[in-house]
Protein backbone atom coordinates (compact mmCIF):
# COMPACT_ATOMS: atom_id res chain seq x y z
CA UNK A 1 0.00 0.00 0.00
CA UNK A 2 1.31 3.65 -0.71
CA UNK A 3 1.73 6.67 0.90
CA UNK A 4 0.12 9.86 0.03
CA UNK A 5 0.58 13.44 1.28
CA UNK A 6 -2.42 15.67 2.19
CA UNK A 7 -2.87 18.68 4.50
CA UNK A 8 -3.21 22.78 3.73
CA UNK A 9 -0.99 25.62 2.99
CA UNK A 10 -2.42 28.45 6.07
CA UNK A 11 -2.46 31.97 5.52
CA UNK A 12 -1.83 34.12 8.93
CA UNK A 13 -4.39 36.78 8.26
CA UNK A 14 -5.74 38.81 11.81
CA UNK A 15 -4.24 37.04 13.98
CA UNK A 16 -4.88 33.53 13.84
CA UNK A 17 -4.43 30.87 10.98
CA UNK A 18 -6.59 30.22 8.06
CA UNK A 19 -6.35 27.88 5.52
CA UNK A 20 -6.52 28.65 1.88
CA UNK A 21 -5.39 25.97 -0.41
CA UNK A 22 -5.66 22.25 -0.31
CA UNK A 23 -1.16 20.72 -0.38
CA UNK A 24 -1.28 18.76 -3.97
CA UNK A 25 -2.03 14.88 -3.23
CA UNK A 26 1.12 13.03 -4.78
CA UNK A 27 3.04 9.90 -3.88
CA UNK A 28 6.93 11.25 -4.35
CA UNK A 29 8.82 9.74 -1.34
CA UNK A 30 11.66 12.04 -1.82
CA UNK A 31 9.41 15.11 -1.13
CA UNK A 32 8.42 12.90 2.07
CA UNK A 33 11.80 12.37 3.22
CA UNK A 34 12.71 15.68 2.97
CA UNK A 35 9.71 16.96 4.33
CA UNK A 36 8.66 14.93 7.89
CA UNK A 37 11.74 11.69 7.52
CA UNK A 38 8.50 9.89 6.17
CA UNK A 39 9.54 6.57 3.60
CA UNK A 40 13.26 7.33 3.64
CA UNK A 41 14.55 4.26 2.91
CA UNK A 42 18.08 3.88 4.06
CA UNK A 43 18.26 7.16 5.02
CA UNK A 44 19.46 8.64 2.55
CA UNK A 45 18.41 12.16 2.67
CA UNK A 46 18.84 14.48 5.56
CA UNK A 47 15.28 15.84 5.99
CA UNK A 48 14.20 19.33 7.11
CA UNK A 49 12.61 18.02 9.81
CA UNK A 50 10.96 14.82 12.35
CA UNK A 51 7.49 15.07 12.49
CA UNK A 52 6.91 17.64 14.54
CA UNK A 53 3.34 16.97 15.30
CA UNK A 54 -0.02 19.86 14.08
CA UNK A 55 1.00 23.69 15.02
CA UNK A 56 -0.82 24.21 18.30
CA UNK A 57 -2.38 27.29 16.58
CA UNK A 58 -3.43 25.09 13.43
CA UNK A 59 -6.16 26.82 11.41
CA UNK A 60 -10.05 24.97 11.74
CA UNK A 61 -10.13 23.95 8.26
CA UNK A 62 -6.96 22.10 8.80
CA UNK A 63 -7.75 20.44 12.05
CA UNK A 64 -10.84 19.13 10.78
CA UNK A 65 -9.82 17.62 8.05
CA UNK A 66 -6.53 15.96 10.22
CA UNK A 67 -8.98 14.41 12.52
CA UNK A 68 -11.26 12.71 9.99
CA UNK A 69 -8.40 11.00 8.92
CA UNK A 70 -8.75 9.25 12.66
CA UNK A 71 -5.81 7.22 12.77
CA UNK A 72 -4.97 6.40 9.31
CA UNK A 73 -3.40 10.09 9.36
CA UNK A 74 0.50 9.91 10.56
CA UNK A 75 3.46 11.70 10.82
CA UNK A 76 1.82 15.44 11.22
CA UNK A 77 4.14 18.26 10.79
CA UNK A 78 4.52 21.81 9.17
CA UNK A 79 7.02 23.62 7.30
CA UNK A 80 7.29 27.41 5.86
CA UNK A 81 8.80 28.74 3.19
CA UNK A 82 12.30 29.46 4.55
CA UNK A 83 12.65 26.14 5.69
CA UNK A 84 12.17 25.11 2.31
CA UNK A 85 14.15 28.15 0.92
CA UNK A 86 17.20 27.10 2.92
CA UNK A 87 16.90 23.12 1.96
CA UNK A 88 20.33 22.24 0.29
CA UNK A 89 19.61 19.03 -1.51
CA UNK A 90 23.17 18.54 -2.17
CA UNK A 91 24.14 18.78 0.79
CA UNK A 92 21.75 16.60 2.62
CA UNK A 93 21.59 14.00 -0.22
CA UNK A 94 23.37 10.84 0.89
CA UNK A 95 24.81 8.36 -1.83
CA UNK A 96 28.35 7.39 -2.13
CA UNK A 97 28.20 7.34 -5.98
CA UNK A 98 28.65 11.12 -6.77
CA UNK A 99 26.92 9.64 -10.52
CA UNK A 100 23.72 8.43 -9.39
CA UNK A 101 23.53 11.82 -6.63
CA UNK A 102 23.68 14.23 -9.32
CA UNK A 103 21.26 12.76 -11.89
CA UNK A 104 18.62 11.68 -8.89
CA UNK A 105 18.94 15.24 -7.27
CA UNK A 106 17.35 16.80 -9.61
CA UNK A 107 14.00 15.00 -9.35
CA UNK A 108 13.46 16.50 -5.20
CA UNK A 109 14.55 19.62 -6.22
CA UNK A 110 12.44 20.03 -9.18
CA UNK A 111 9.32 19.10 -6.29
CA UNK A 112 10.86 21.48 -3.98
CA UNK A 113 10.19 24.03 -6.23
CA UNK A 114 6.73 23.77 -7.15
CA UNK A 115 5.93 23.93 -3.79
CA UNK A 116 7.75 27.34 -3.45
CA UNK A 117 6.00 28.48 -6.26
CA UNK A 118 2.82 27.41 -4.26
CA UNK A 119 4.09 29.34 -1.42
CA UNK A 120 5.08 32.66 -3.75
CA UNK A 121 1.75 32.29 -5.46
CA UNK A 122 -0.55 32.22 -1.97
CA UNK A 123 1.20 35.45 -0.75
CA UNK A 124 1.05 37.38 -3.73
CA UNK A 125 -3.15 36.34 -3.76
CA UNK A 126 -3.45 37.24 -0.28
CA UNK A 127 -1.06 40.16 -0.68
CA UNK A 128 0.84 38.73 2.61
CA UNK A 129 4.92 38.00 2.96
CA UNK A 130 6.02 34.62 2.60
CA UNK A 131 6.71 34.32 6.16
CA UNK A 132 3.07 34.48 6.93
CA UNK A 133 2.55 31.15 4.99
CA UNK A 134 3.11 27.70 5.43
CA UNK A 135 2.15 24.05 5.48
CA UNK A 136 0.26 21.57 7.35
CA UNK A 137 0.22 18.19 6.43
CA UNK A 138 0.66 14.41 7.23
CA UNK A 139 0.10 11.31 5.44
CA UNK A 140 -1.57 7.93 5.43
CA UNK A 141 -0.99 4.32 3.87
Amino acid sequence: MGCDIHGWFEVYWRKKWIATHQIPSNRNYFLFAIFANVRNYEDKLIPICDARGLPHDISIKALEDSDQWNGDGHSHSYLDYQELINYDIMEAWFDTNPIVRDIEWGMPTKYIMEYLDHFRDIANKYKVSTSKVRMVFWFDN
